[in-house]
């Protein structure tokens, strides 16, 4: 059985919900069809070049695995440096904190060129090890987004929150006459964290409706008559009550999602406000407490750097 939210209920001044609203459950086609395309889709991490690709590797290493490393990334142009690496016990650890002052002093004899050449593939490295914590998928699970009143899946990262929406294309079964979903298209919008300048949690109780799947037997007509088709099909079975977490997340930017209400009124599209209902609420209010980290951890950034 598949469950999925009912109705949405209660308003609050960052962002009011019709309380006719519901989440609407998708057809098993198109679940189907949004896992074949997480299957075959790469993975999210982003690998440019060897070095992202063993960044771990190489902050973890030793010194002679770190010697061994450099060699085959500029071979020759590391033979100055390579007896100075074991005598300073430069490591993964510390190389990335390495200065041409470094350098210089732990080789003095070394060329300016080959001085570069470190530093380039030390430069490698500080960027690979930015762009995985960037990358670096801290939580992800699906929730109700208000605007623009659709589900989605989120993904948070140490750079973004990712509201993946879904748009099912649609056919007409002939003589049944019903409607059948059979093809679904993505769409990502991305909340940068540094935009969010506040984000609060709080808990409400819902009647949601209980999904469950059934098979049945359609006729489609065809050019040489019909036939009959058996088919899966969504049906209502009963409601339940559940306990969701609505976040409420103000940013200091309008986001391109759009606000169906500024549309009506022929006003910009974009929203400074977000509603997000998780279920159930202990997967809502974790979503809180890593956005709050985040949103700390970069304010110190921010102060660090303006200093």
């Amino acid at each position: 059985n598949a469950e999925y939210m009912g109705e949405i209920s209660g308003s609050r001044i960052m962002s009011q919900v019709d309380s006719s609203l519901q989440m609407v459950p998708e057809h098993p086609s198109v679940t189907t069809a949004r896992q074949n395309k997480k299957a075959s889709m790469k993975p999210r991490e982003v690998v440019e070049s060897k070095v992202i690709a063993a960044i771990d590797e190489i902050l973890k290493a030793d010194t002679p695995t770190l010697i061994g490393w450099m060699d085959r990334e500029i071979g020759s142009k590391f033979d100055t440096f390579r007896a100075a690496f074991e005598t300073h016990k430069i490591d993964g650890a510390v190389f990335s904190l390495l200065t041409e002052s470094h350098l210089r002093e732990m080789s003095p004899d070394s060329a300016i060129g080959d001085r570069l050449h470190v530093l380039a593939i030390r430069d490698k490295i500080i960027r690979a090890a930015r762009m995985a914590t960037r990358n670096h998928i801290i939580m992800e699970g699906k929730c109700f987004v208000s605007p623009p009143n659709k589900n989605a899946d989120f993904i948070l990262t140490a750079a973004a929150l990712k509201l993946v929406f879904a748009s099912a294309g649609e056919v007409q079964v002939a003589v049944s006459g019903k409607t059948r979903q059979t093809s679904i298209h993505t769409y990502t919008d991305h909340i940068d964290i540094s935009t969010i300048e506040d984000v609060d949690v709080e808990s409400e109780t819902q009647m949601v409706k209980v999904y469950e799947d059934v098979k049945q037997q359609v006729v489609q007509s065809t050019c040489c008559g019909s036939k009959t088709v058996e088919i899966m099909d969504r049906v209502c079975t009963g409601e339940r009550t559940v306990g969701v977490a609505k976040l409420y997340i103000r940013l200091s930017v309008e986001t391109s999602i759009k606000d169906p209400a500024k549309e009506a009124e022929g006003g910009h599209r974009g929203t400074k406000f977000l509603t997000l209902t998780i279920e159930p609420f202990e997967t809502g209010e974790k979503l809180h407490q890593e956005m709050v980290s985040i949103m700390e951890e970069v304010r110190r950034v921010q102060i660090v750097h303006a200093e």
